[in-house]
């Protein structure tokens, strides 16, 4: 590894200022990274390291009103960031909650999803140590998943009151310290500074293309912990260059307090023109607080701009363009785009393409998650699930976001929901400005809504008709069974429970044959799923309102046959379960409008093409959607860039998968931050997305990561709302039962 050093610049050396054009602020950098700090003690009574109590938990007072931290259901997560991977032993202070009775709960402790201790938890307040094999810990983010296997456990509920982690190499926590990197702006000589505080043991990234005339900036002070001779801090800047080589830019032993700020400058027009990862670091053995103070880079070229989001909330426009016509969306659910015949599919689907032929086919149009709950609410509010806080069954649409039933009642709308999937019953806030709601009990795919409550008002109708087929089970009625396998002489079973454990790392794998009768079987699901179809648009044929009606075809999500490595949907986010079918027959009144368009399209553009075609009301904010309308009459559009989130299972009660999605100029980044892996892909020439470019293009990865952190972080903030970190309801016995049906609880 190649080394080089910048010296550090006093201030003052006697050349002329130059003009700076562009600048890249520290400050800018943290909301997206404040996570990454070593956690050495996590205490709910104490306030410290709560942001690192992941899912699972809820904030409690006992009975002396000392905040402790409860698991009223089987998971808890805490999550330890070590950047240098020194997790040597873990402490944990565990009880039960007061009316548990004598008898010990068991619980499974895992790091890293691998088997860590089993421990017995008592009513009485216990410490529990656990040594961590140096095999098990990354460098960056860990996580210790606490399982009670006792399912049908009433209030028997295992608390938290501390949690201590010690590194390698030793020394005792500082209590004081802050448990996260923190960002501030500031005045300083009559001007506005950034100011970024770094507890030891944590570092930031930034991940930009150098241009011509850059130069690293600023200064640091720092606060020691308290007591005599404290151990030395190390503070660095190291950049990563586009041939995998690190330079030092900084490197400082600190034994310590600089309370007076130290200038910090290096030149960085050897890098001009490269793609380059700065890292701003300090490190122990001893604790101290790093203050940096208006770091970063500035250029005497306008090339440099700060990281921001890529997809933002914007109001779309009101022409009003549709008038007022019937509006009818049919949701088929786990409908991949290529199942079907206007998007390639290898069975004709006559219903699918009697609509294409009315109206326009989107040929490439993304879901925003891989699994219903996620998907159809950000359909129903044109946001990204993360940023309505939607993570698990039963959390609920905020009430500040305006869902698209809402926003058609207002417009005089009568509005109806018929759905075959159980999860509208889930929470109120998903049948939000439904006047008419049915929502069918058990396993019932064959029963359609009558005419008289689809079309039951005179004047204009919005209703949501969400099918079950063809998500898993693939068990359609006869004459749709056996239609494509009846060729098929093996073992090989449809159900969720056989399905669901095929991971890309499990050395099995279905032979080709069983692979394809899967999904064959996949297929006379569709064609099972578009015959419903057919009797939905009968409905409005005999009503006489089919012509006039705009009618809406997609799927919530896609579904996967083994292409990176899984059966069925909820755990990825590859192109397979994103690529949903999206056909819309446009009212007769409409003319010119686009028969396909090519260029990508999102299901959370949905509400905002009908806000804009209908001109409703409401609804001021904006979505993170667009209108397709300006798209389809044939107007310029700009390019754009898609966002996808899943938590990876549905269920409260297994431990949270969580993947993240950014598509952008050519390029996917598929990120778990869980497993911290990275996977690019070119989609322009590899839409399959098999070839990962992340090994060959680090920086590239990097960057696009950056940017994909950013929306995220930025989504969480825009409602203020936390997501997987919130508890959700219980579910009653018979959901339950139905999501085990579906493949979600398996």
């Amino acid at each position: 590894m190649a080394v080089w050093t910048v010296a550090l610049v006093a201030a003052g050396c006697g050349r002329a200022a130059p003009e700076w054009k562009s600048s890249l602020d520290l400050a800018d950098f943290v909301a997206h990274q404040r996570l990454n700090v070593r956690t050495q003690l996590i205490s709910p009574a104490d306030g410290l390291g709560l942001d690192n109590i992941g899912s699972g938990w809820q904030l409690r007072d006992d009975e002396e009103d000392e905040p402790i931290a409860e698991m009223p259901r089987q998971l808890g997560r805490l999550r330890i960031f070590a950047p240098e991977a020194d997790v040597a032993s873990i402490e944990v202070e565990l009880g039960l909650s007061p009316d548990a009775g004598s008898r010990a709960v068991a619980v499974s402790v895992s790091f890293n999803r691998e088997p860590l201790a089993e421990l017995d938890v008592v009513q009485a307040w216990s410490t529990y140590r656990m040594e961590v094999p140096a095999e098990l810990v990354r460098p960056g983010l860990n996580v210790l998943d606490f399982r009670d296997s006792e399912r049908k456990r009433k209030k028997r509920s295992v608390r938290l009151r501390r949690a201590r982690f010690s590194p390698s190499s030793g020394g005792a926590p500082w209590p004081r310290r802050p448990d996260r990197v923190r960002a501030a702006r500031v005045e300083a000589d009559g001007a506005v500074e950034g100011r970024v505080e770094m507890p030891t043991g944590s570092f930031l990234d930034m991940v930009f293309r150098v241009p011509e005339g850059s130069e690293l900036t600023g200064r640091f002070s720092l606060e020691p912990a308290p007591g005599k001779n404290p151990a030395p801090v190390v503070v660095s800047v190291r950049l990563l260059d586009a041939r995998g080589e690190e330079h030092s830019l900084l490197r400082e032993r600190v034994d310590g307090e600089v309370a007076r700020p130290r200038a910090v400058s290096g030149d960085l027009r050897r890098w001009a023109g490269e793609l380059v990862r700065l890292r701003w670091a300090v490190r122990g053995p001893g604790q101290a607080l790093l203050r940096w103070h208006g770091a970063g880079v500035r250029s005497t070229d306008p090339g440099l701009e700060p990281p921001r989001p890529v997809i933002e909330r914007v109001a779309p426009g009101r022409s009003g363009r549709l008038g007022q016509p019937d509006v009818i969306v049919i949701l088929l659910d786990a409908a991949r785009a290529d199942a079907f015949s206007p998007f390639g599919g290898p069975h004709e689907t006559p219903a699918v393409a009697r609509l294409a032929a009315g109206g326009t086919v989107f040929r490439q149009a993304r879901t925003g998650s891989s699994w219903t709950l996620q998907s159809v609410t950000s359909m129903l509010t044109g946001m990204y699930a993360d940023a309505l806080g939607i993570a698990a069954w039963r959390d609920r649409l905020p009430d500040e976001v305006p869902s698209l039933p809402e926003l058609m009642e207002s417009a005089g709308y009568d509005t109806v929901l018929f759905s075959q999937h159980p999860f509208y019953r889930y929470d109120e806030s998903y049948r939000r400005g439904f006047q008419t709601v049915r929502v069918l009990r058990g396993d019932d795919t064959t029963t359609l809504p009558a005419a008289r409550e689809l079309l039951a008002s005179p004047g204009p109708t919005f209703a949501l008709v969400h099918l079950l087929p063809p998500h898993i089970p693939y068990t359609p009625p006869e004459p749709f069974r056996g239609r494509y396998t009846s060729a098929y002489a093996g073992d090989m079973t449809v159900e969720p429970a056989r399905l669901r454990p095929f991971t890309p790392d499990r050395p099995e794998r279905p032979t080709e044959a069983d692979v394809r009768y899967v999904r064959d079987r996949y297929q006379e699901n569709v064609a099972y799923a578009d015959s419903l179809l057919s009797r939905v648009l009968g409905i409005l044929d005999r009503s006489g309102r089919y012509d006039d009606a705009l009618i809406v075809l997609l799927s919530d999500h896609g579904e996967a046959f083994l292409e990176h490595g899984r059966f069925v949907h909820s755990l990825d986010l590859h192109r397979e379960v994103l690529h949903v079918p999206l056909v819309i027959k446009w009212p007769r009144s409409l003319a010119g409008f686009r028969a396909v368009v090519d260029e990508p399209v999102s299901l959370l553009d949905l509400v905002p093409t009908l806000v804009d075609g209908l001109a409703l009301r409401g609804a001021d904010d904006g979505f993170q959607g667009r209108s397709l309308l300006p798209l389809v009459l044939g107007e310029a559009v700009s390019p754009r860039s898609f966002y996808a989130v899943t938590r990876g299972e549905g269920s409260p009660n297994r431990a949270a998968t969580p993947r993240m999605m950014l598509e952008s100029r050519g390029r996917s980044l598929h990120f778990a931050p869980l497993v911290g892996r990275t996977e690019l892909y070119d989609v322009e020439k590899d839409p399959g997305e098999r070839n990962d470019l992340a090994p060959h293009q680090p920086l590239e990865a990097l960057l696009l990561r950056q940017s994909l952190l950013v929306q995220s972080a930025w989504n969480r903030e825009l409602l203020r709302v936390e997501g997987d970190e919130r508890p959700s309801e219980e579910l009653d016995d018979e959901s339950v039962e139905q999501l085990e049906a579906l493949g979600y609880l398996n």
